[in-house]
């Protein structure tokens, strides 16, 4: 485990674990539970909630993506993520990385 923020309900934390060389975040019930998958595949690091739980804001970052800042709506139900930046969009689209 990489990091962990605490869920402002006190139920649960969003964790950043890194498995098979990707950072992965996953929602783990508290006391309790099975970890639920939020966002996979990458790099996903330095999760953050707002006081109220319903945003959380990460940094994700792949070999063909710098890193940008993503969202995910604080329900914490994937897939509901989406760029807040695209700092590198215009150098990255004259790239071919595929």
């Amino acid at each position: 485990m990489q990091s962990l923020v605490w869920i402002p309900d006190s139920h649960g934390l969003v964790v950043e674990v890194e498995e098979r060389g990707a950072h992965n975040l996953y929602r783990v019930p508290v006391p309790a539970g099975p970890r639920v998958p939020l966002v996979t595949g990458g790099m996903n690091t330095a999760p953050q909630l707002t006081p109220r739980g319903d945003v959380m804001v990460f940094l994700k970052q792949s070999a063909a993506q710098p890193p940008e800042l993503f969202v995910m709506r604080g329900d914490l139900k994937p897939p509901l993520v989406r760029p807040l930046t695209g700092v590198n969009a215009a150098a990255m689209a004259r790239l071919d990385l595929a």
